[in-house]
C-alpha cells in the first residue's frame, strides 16, 4: 500500500509573536501620533506579552492612554540618566560595577605606569554617587513633569467646557453666548462645580420660564418668525445673561 505522508506548516512562535507585535506598533503609532517610534516600540514589546490575538491588539492599545505614553516615556530617561550617571562616577574613580579596576586611575590621570598618573578614591558612604545620581534623573525627569502637569490641564480645561457646553446647548445659539465666554481654565475644582451649578440653575429657568409662557426655542420660521414663538426673555434671565457676559479684566466670572 502507498504511503502518504502529509506535511503541514507550523508558524514559529517567535515570529508570530512578531506579527502581534508589528500589529501593535502599527496601531500605536496611528493612535498616538507625533510620538516617537522608539517610544511606542518600547510600548509594544511590554504589550505583545499579553496581547495574542486582533482583538487583544486592539483592546490593550485602546485601554492606554497618553497619561502612560508620557510617564512610560518619563521612566526611561529615568533610567538613562541613572546609568549615564553611574558610568560617570564609576569612570572618574577607575570603578567597574562598584569594584575598584586593577591598575585603574580614574579620569584624573593615566592608568599604569607614567608619572602624570594621579589615582582619585571614591569618598567613604557612596554619598556622591546617591547625590550625582538623584540630581541627573530630577533633571532628566523635570521636562516630563512639567509636560504632563500640562497635559493634565489641558483635558480638565476641555473637559470642563464639554460639561459647561452640554448645559448651554438647551439654550438657542443666541442665549449661549455670554455662558460659553466664561473662563473655566484657572478654577479649582470646587470653584467649577459651584459656578457650573449656579448656570444650571440659571438655564434651567429660563428654560422652564420660558415654556410656561409658550415659547419655544428654536430656528426662525421660513416666514421670517423669530423662532423664539410665544414670549420673552424676563429683564431678570436678560440681565443674568448679561452677568455671564461681562467678565471683569481678571477672566474671573464675577
Amino acid at each position: 500500500m502507498k504511503e502518504i505522508h502529509y506535511f503541514c506548516s507550523i508558524k514559529p512562535f517567535s515570529l508570530y509573536i512578531s506579527d502581534m507585535r508589528k500589529e501593535l506598533l502599527d496601531a500605536l503609532k496611528a493612535k498616538f501620533t507625533g510620538v516617537s517610534e522608539a517610544i511606542l516600540s518600547r510600548i509594544a514589546d511590554k504589550l505583545a506579552r499579553t496581547a495574542t490575538t486582533a482583538e487583544q491588539v486592539q483592546a490593550a492599545v485602546d485601554a492606554y492612554t497618553w497619561q502612560q505614553v508620557i510617564e512610560g516615556y518619563g521612566d526611561s530617561r529615568a533610567t538613562e540618566a541613572q546609568q549615564t550617571a553611574v558610568h560617570t562616577y564609576e569612570a572618574k574613580y577607575g570603578l567597574k560595577d562598584g569594584q575598584k579596576i586593577d591598575g585603574g586611575a580614574g579620569t584624573g590621570g593615566q592608568a599604569g605606569g607614567g608619572s602624570a598618573t594621579v589615582v582619585t578614591t571614591p569618598p567613604a558612604g557612596g554619598d556622591e554617587l546617591a547625590k550625582t545620581v538623584a540630581a541627573a534623573v530630577a533633571a532628566a525627569v523635570k521636562p516630563l513633569q512639567d509636560e504632563i502637569a500640562t497635559f493634565k490641564q489641558g483635558r480638565v480645561a476641555e473637559t470642563r467646557k464639554q460639561q459647561l457646553s452640554a448645559v448651554i446647548d438647551k439654550l438657542p445659539e443666541n442665549l449661549r453666548k455670554g455662558y460659553s465666554r466664561t473662563s473655566v481654565d484657572n478654577l479649582s475644582d470646587d470653584e467649577f462645580n459651584t459656578l457650573l451649578g449656579e448656570i444650571t440653575t440659571e438655564v434651567d429657568g429660563i428654560v422652564k420660564d420660558t415654556n410656561q409662557k409658550g415659547a419655544v426655542f428654536g430656528r426662525p420660521s421660513v416666514q421670517g418668525g423669530s423662532g423664539n414663538q410665544g414670549g420673552e426673555l424676563t429683564k431678570e434671565q436678560q440681565a443674568a445673561i448679561a452677568h455671564r457676559d461681562a467678565k471683569p479684566a481678571d477672566g474671573q466670572p464675577f
